[in-house]
């Protein structure tokens, strides 16, 4: 009886500690791929490729606005804007005539990049006859930097209008860029998009909610030998970027050096939780990154 009795009580036990973990919700700590995460293994999002992940910007507040990338700085908000309740805690709200500004030093993770993907979410209605930069990584050319992401002239209540730009110092066709208005880019709503470049099929792609909405093959140019047209040209292959030193926020560098052309204006939405990886993610990568932000906002 006195070993019944014990049985009896470790069920009751067992049963007592289910029902709590039904009331508190006893959550396991796991990766991305299902498995419990090991001692200091990344988890959710940051679970993604984590290995490639090089930049990360928060933008809860001006004391956290970057918290992940070698060399950058945070240099300050210019204007009106502010950090305001978004996707996942606060993030940047734009507005006309603010900007923001980070400092990127020699030590920077940008220089080396062969290839990446930006990723973040963002709602912004409609910039109407202008065009205004989300994210802009300077070192390219004066006036489109080296990687930006651009909201676009082209835009109306069917879609946002979204130019993905890069510069690739070392080929004679140096500016590429993918451009496309789509309603999987929606006004004044938010979604989560990503930029990336894939250095060995010489692909630029953009995703809107981890669904691939355009992509192009990019060439480096001109071979004399080729016909007009461009698949007959050398592939665009490896990035070698310009020496950055700014990333700018909302703004265009030639603006700011000067220039006041009715094309440029400020980006009026908002942007959160913006990632920057050293390589193109695979499909099932930024699957993974969309389904991972989507549990840890919802």
């Amino acid at each position: 009886m006195k070993t019944l009795s014990y049985f009896a009580k470790l069920a009751a036990t067992v049963m007592a500690a289910a029902a709590m973990c039904t009331f508190v919700s006893c959550e396991k700590n796991e990766n991305n791929n299902g498995e419990p995460a090991g001692p200091g293994e990344p988890t959710g999002p940051d679970a993604v490729a984590s290995d490639a992940l090089v930049a990360y910007f928060p933008f809860e507040s001006a004391e956290s606005t970057v918290t992940l990338g070698e060399g950058i700085s945070f240099a300050g908000v210019t204007g009106d804007g502010t950090f305001a309740a978004a996707r996942k805690g606060n993030g940047y709200q734009g507005t006309d005539g603010a900007y923001m500004t980070f400092n990127v030093a020699e030590n920077n993770p940008f220089a080396d990049m062969k290839e990446f993907t930006i990723a973040f979410w963002m709602r912004s209605p409609i910039l109407a006859a202008q065009a205004a930069p989300i994210f802009l990584l300077d070192g390219g050319d004066s006036g489109q930097g080296g990687i930006n992401v651009t909201l676009e002239s082209g835009s109306d209540n069917e879609g946002l209008d979204m130019k993905f730009y890069l510069y690739n110092t070392k080929t004679e066709w140096m500016g590429q860029d993918l451009r496309i208005k789509n309603e999987a880019f929606p006004v004044d709503r938010w979604y989560h998009l990503v930029a990336s470049y894939d250095a060995e099929t010489s692909t630029m792609s953009l995703y809107s909610n981890a669904t691939l909405v355009s992509s192009s093959v990019r060439y480096a140019g001109p071979d004399p030998t080729a016909d007009d047209d461009p698949s007959d040209q050398p592939l665009l292959g490896e990035l070698t970027l310009g020496a950055p030193s700014h990333i700018y926020v909302g703004v265009w560098p030639g603006y700011l050096a000067g220039g006041s052309d009715s094309w440029m204006g400020f980006y009026p939405g908002m942007l959160d939780e913006l990632r920057i990886y050293n390589k193109a993610l695979s499909e099932d990568e930024i699957k993974a990154l969309y389904n991972a932000e989507i549990e840890v906002m919802d």
